[in-house]
Order: C-alpha cells, then sequence, then structure tokens
C-alpha cells in the first residue's frame, strides 16, 4: 500500500503521473486498506480505524474511505472509480479508469 504513506496532496500528484503513462483505456488497480464510510464493528473495520490513528502520526498519512479514493482518483484525471471487494474487511481492490 503507497497511497496511505502520502497527505492527498501528494498522492494526487503519484496519481496523475500514473494517469499519464497509461494507454488510452488504461486502469491502475489498487489495494489499500479502505476505512468504511460507517462505523461497524467488524475486526477488519477496527484495525484500519487502528492503522489510520498509527498514520496520523506520520505528517500526513492515513486511511481513506471508499469516497476520498474516489475523490483522489477524480482529482487525478481518472473518469471512473470502482471498489470491487473488501478482503477481510480492510483492504479494498479498487480500480481507477482513465
Amino acid at each position: 500500500d503507497v497511497l496511505h504513506n502520502w497527505n492527498d496532496e501528494d498522492c494526487i500528484k503519484l496519481l496523475k503521473n500514473c494517469h499519464e503513462a497509461l494507454t488510452e483505456k488504461g486502469k491502475v488497480i489498487v489495494l489499500s486498506y479502505a476505512m468504511v464510510e460507517e462505523p461497524e464493528a467488524s475486526n477488519g473495520a477496527k484495525f484500519v480505524c487502528h492503522m489510520d490513528l498509527l498514520m496520523a502520526m506520520h505528517g500526513g498519512a492515513k486511511q481513506r474511505t471508499e469516497t476520498q479514493f474516489k475523490d483522489l482518483s477524480m482529482a487525478a484525471g481518472f473518469s471512473k472509480f470502482q471498489l470491487h471487494c473488501r478482503i477481510f474487511d480492510a483492504i479494498g481492490v479498487m480500480e481507477f479508469y482513465k
């Protein structure tokens, strides 16, 4: 997971570089801890929240929700975002389409 190490501005910069490097119908596949939009008690959701607190101590690093990932992808120029599934209720499998 690379995106959780960076603040939003740096993530957008990184994703813009990915976007520019893609072919016309290319996509970026992202596996990242993905926070749930509404609080829930699953072990995966609790783990991601714990990771978010740890990442906050690292200068802007953080875990993001599905909506926040979508916002990052759109800000970087991608035309479509899709969260396909969550592994162990914690890791989102996402695609950002050019």
